[in-house]
């Protein structure tokens, strides 16, 4: 390797190395988030959370290394092009395709890294994942069940638990009934009750011990059969089984290992589908990492034209180029799985696309030649010379006789013109009306950190989007998805990511603002002039405040709408529900009475003009959780301040016996403290509904009797997560203060590490709040308040 080649190869190292730990941060950030939901909250050891991000680097690293090799190359021949290094390198007969020898040898080492993780690692990283997530989600299922929450564990049947005693794997007090009771139903009440998972978690077991089971016509309650169980199995039909960890057939060629997809490929007794997205995968596993050597070649001619664009435009460019080539590659995947195109050639056509066109762009390159051909060249550059040209001076107006000099005749002006402005007659002294903020200084800052910003939040939702639609092609070619509902869907899901993105990328953004004027000694020139670090900082607070304010009003306005309409689409996408623990039907509602007695209200539908409920049922229970009653009324409607029922029953339990049963053909006053509103409630996630509509509605479960922590929780994040924008600038600007110039990898670590910390302490204090261990604005708010004092403590070291 020549000396060119090493000086090359080491310009590149640092941007790569950049590129890489941004895209692969980012989209860690991205699984954090999933498991988040579906992990930290439920309780699990700190250790299995870091082993499920760990096994999520597989399946990252193999998509972020051709993308940092992208960024690094183009970086790295953009500043050799702006520093005219480049030029000298072409001056003294150095060929664009000499120069690409060392990045060829260096592209060819991270395509051979990038096939052993794709053979290897990547599967076996898969298939430990799966095994861990269904392990942590099955292992200790009976506890993950809240107590006084209704939920589906099995299919059309509605499970309620009173208790579930601290350190014990089995509920106390357990009610189950079918989900829409019609004509004919059953209930079953149970002392105690537990849960198993077999079959690698597709099966879910519920056991029942001392079970009462009532099989009755709710048309004729006196024929009802009852029968008593000392222990009661239950579990779902075999077609109705699922897996707690819903994985689709795309998701299982991931997980299988070369041999294992050649077997699928040449299984005949599969569909013709499946046995080309078998073939899809197993050239998937070179064609992926062929794009690092690929992506080098067009890397060279695309940085050498960029020339003094700086980092930000490298990293835009390369994730326009990433964007197109996968979006291209889950083309050719959905066109090889419904057979109007090859397998091989699906996979292979972006390579071989992007190949021809990085060859042709370096001979042209190389012959200084525009990349854009004849007269589109000419009509560019015409165009971009039309938009950067000076306007008319003002002597050049004044020449034609276009300007009007104050005080002066017609006569005047040529002697005035002769002389010069030294005889000026009179002038005018206007106070200063100047606004101190923001002045020059700052709407520069301003500007570079909205520029930033912008390219920060730009990348990240591509590159989330890119992963996700890598994820969900299986998924979209299966269920026969439209390009138009996918694009919908992902149009809703960007604003959930600019959300949940925020806080990180107004800390990068700070970070590497200051880090940018830094380098160019222009924070040392601002504090030779007086100004300081604090006046500096300012309109990036003021950048802060006003992203604190965009968050809040996304939050409350947009996202709600945005988010239910993007989970339906996620859906439909999918073809299925996943479980959810806190999945609640509709028509299941609790309350307790202050004697300690409990009511369980079922209706099978509320029409909210007449106020009726039909099909009412409620069950009484006492302390013991035993049941004591049972009331069915085929109407109940309000009238004025109390409801009436008719056409009803009642009966009364001592045990297994019934001692009493009435009918109530009506009309009876019912005894219901509910309001017709809290029937009429939609339910819906806190995702779902903004700050007010959250309020009233754990106001309205919790008149029922129902504490809900997790809810409180949530109401109080929904206005500190955007303070948290601002906190992220203020914890940012000590550190990029402090960082000198130590350029945009440190900055980028220290991002990295403050944004690991930020979710930690968040997932932690939200977990106590959402358990009740801490009230629920003290949980929310404590992870702001230790940055805030963490800010303030590195700004008394800060020399201003």
């Amino acid at each position: 390797m020549s000396r060119i080649d090493r000086y090359v190869v080491t310009e590149t190292l640092g941007p790569i190395t950049l590129g890489f730990v941004v895209a692969t941060f980012m989209l860690l950030i991205r699984a954090f988030f999933e498991l988040a939901e579906a992990i930290i909250r439920r309780g699990v050891e700190p250790e299995s959370v870091l082993k499920l991000l760990a096994l999520n680097l597989p399946h990252i690293v193999v998509i972020t290394i051709p993308m940092a090799m992208l960024f690094g190359i183009l970086v790295a021949i953009g500043r050799l092009a702006g520093d005219s290094e480049l030029t000298a390198l072409r001056a003294a007969g150095v060929s664009l395709f000499y120069l690409y020898r060392g990045l060829l040898g260096l592209s060819l080492i991270f395509t051979i890294g990038n096939v052993a993780l794709m053979m290897w690692l990547l599967p076996w990283g898969n298939q430990t994942y799966t095994r861990l997530l269904l392990e942590q989600m099955t292992g200790s299922i009976t506890e993950q069940l809240e107590p006084r929450v209704f939920s589906e564990l099995i299919p059309d049947k509605t499970l309620y638990v009173f208790e579930v005693p601290p350190g014990e794997n089995r509920w106390k007090g357990v009610f189950m009934a079918d989900s829409l009771p019609t004509g004919e139903t059953s209930f079953t009440v149970a002392d105690t009750g537990r849960v198993r998972v077999e079959d690698g978690g597709a099966r879910i077991i519920i056991e029942l011990e001392n079970a009462l089971q009532q099989n009755l016509d709710l048309r004729t309650p006196a024929e009802a059969e009852v029968s008593l169980h000392e222990v009661m199995t239950l579990a779902p039909p075999p077609d109705e089984e699922r897996d707690l960890v819903p994985r689709t057939r795309g998701s299982r060629l991931r997980e299988a290992s070369w041999s294992q997809l050649a077997e699928m490929a040449e299984d005949a007794d599969t569909s013709e589908t499946y046995r080309a997205l078998a073939r899809v995968e197993m050239h998937k596993k070179f064609s992926i990492p062929f794009a690092c050597l690929v992506f080098g070649l067009v890397a060279v001619p695309v940085g050498f034209s960029r020339r003094r664009g700086g980092r930000s435009s490298a990293f835009a460019q390369s994730i326009a180029i990433i964007a197109v080539y996968y979006v291209m590659q889950n083309v050719g995947e959905e066109s090889a799985a419904d057979g109007s195109m090859e397998p091989w050639l699906a996979m292979w056509l972006p390579n071989l696309l992007f190949l021809a066109g990085g060859a042709f762009l370096v001979a042209r390159k190389n012959s200084d030649k525009s990349v854009i051909l004849g007269n589109l060249d000419r009509w560019v550059r015409q165009r971009v010379a039309g938009l950067f040209a000076r306007p008319e001076t003002a002597a050049a107006r004044s020449a034609d006789g276009s300007m009007k000099h104050v005080g002066l005749g017609e006569g005047e002006r040529p002697a005035l013109q002769g002389r010069g402005a030294s005889t000026t007659r009179f002038s005018f002294r206007l106070p200063d009306l100047r606004v101190r903020f923001p002045n020059r200084l700052d709407r520069y800052l301003l500007r570079i950190f909205t520029r930033i910003g912008l390219l920060v939040l730009a990348a990240s939702i591509v590159i989330y989007i890119v992963v996700d639609l890598t994820e969900l092609a299986r998924d979209i070619m299966e269920n026969d998805v439209s390009s138009s509902l996918v694009l919908e869907h992902y149009q809703y899901f960007s604003l959930q990511i600019l959300y949940l993105i925020a806080p990180i990328a107004v800390l990068l953004t700070t970070l590497v603002t200051f880090g940018v004027l830094t380098r160019f000694n222009e924070i040392t020139a601002a504090r030779a002039l007086g100004v300081s670090l604090y006046r500096l900082s300012l309109p990036v607070i003021a950048a802060g405040i006003l992203v604190v304010v965009g968050a809040a009003y996304l939050d409350y306005a947009i996202l709600p709408s945005a988010n239910s309409r993007k989970t339906d689409l996620r859906h439909q996408i999918k073809g299925y529900e996943d479980l959810n623990f806190r999945r609640v039907t509709h028509q299941w509602f609790f309350s307790q009475e202050p004697s300690g007695d409990s009511f369980i209200f079922n209706f099978l539908h509320y029409n909210p003009e007449q106020g009726l409920l039909l099909r009412f049922q409620t069950f009484r229970f006492d302390r013991a959780h035993r049941l004591t009653g049972h009331l069915y009324a085929e109407q109940v409607q309000r009238d004025e301040d109390r409801w009436i029922m008719r056409n009803g029953w009642s009966r009364s339990f001592e045990g297994a016996r019934v001692a009493d049963y009435r009918d109530l053909p009506g009309p009876v006053a019912l005894d219901l403290a509910l309001t017709p509103n809290f029937f009429s409630t939609e339910i819906k996630s806190s995702d779902e509904m903004n700050y007010l509509e959250l309020r009233d509605y754990i106001a309205q479960i919790t008149s029922s009797g129902q504490e809900v922590p997790d809810l409180k929780t949530q109401l109080a994040r929904k206005i500190s997560t955007p303070v948290t924008c601002l906190v992220m600038v203020l914890v940012a600007l000590p550190f990029a203060f402090r960082m000198g110039r130590r350029g945009a990898l440190y900055g980028v670590g220290v991002a990295i590490l403050l944004g690991i910390t930020l979710f930690v302490i968040t997932a932690f204090f939200s977990t106590l709040g959402e358990v009740g261990a801490l009230p629920a604005w003290m949980a929310a708010w404590a992870p702001n308040v230790l940055f805030s004092l963490f800010s303030l403590y590195l700004f008394l070291g800060v020399r201003t």
